[in-house]
């Protein structure tokens, strides 16, 4: 209801997904009563769907905020283990402007559990490029940089394994 009468605020498209698609799946599968497992997932998978088409929508009635489509990404990371549409959800809300700092390197962070760690690396790689010889330390420059090392590494020890 709240959504309807208050299309642009943000914050209302957020608290009802997140009521959908963490508390009220998580009550359909866990305190249902329900005896089929099954059933519960089902009835599960059907409020996720429930958040995740209303992030959706929040996102075109607020298009210019990023608080959204950060909360869409979380869906698809936490609830649904879709980690390439998760980094696509944070990408899009860092053109948004207003996005917390931190969220950068979460696209690094799904495209790597996406299992795409050369598309992460290279997301990473660029990522500290841009932040110069003397980057604000809020943007973690050592957290990149770390992330950087594990992905090479990763990488290569699966190539040595290919080889074999």
């Amino acid at each position: 209801m709240a959504t309807i009468l208050q299309p642009r605020v943000a914050l209302f498209w957020d608290l009802a997904s997140w009521h959908m698609a963490w508390n009220a799946a998580v009550a359909a599968e866990n305190f249902s009563g329900e005896p089929s497992e099954t059933r519960r997932r089902i009835e599960a998978r059907k409020w996720v769907e429930a958040g995740r088409e209303l992030l959706e929508r929040g996102t075109r009635a607020v298009p210019e905020k990023s608080i959204l489509f950060q909360r869409l990404g979380d869906l698809y990371w936490q609830r649904l283990a879709d980690y390439q549409a998760a980094a696509s959800c944070y990408r899009e809300a860092l053109t948004k402007g207003d996005a917390p700092v931190f969220l950068e390197r979460f696209v690094g962070y799904a495209l790597a559990k996406a299992g795409d760690r050369e598309a992460a690396l290279e997301y990473f790689r660029n990522l500290r490029l841009s932040l110069g010889e003397h980057p604000d330390p809020e943007r973690k420059p050592e957290v990149l940089d770390r992330e950087i090392r594990r992905l090479e590494r990763e990488i290569s020890e699966q190539r040595q394994r290919k080889a074999l």
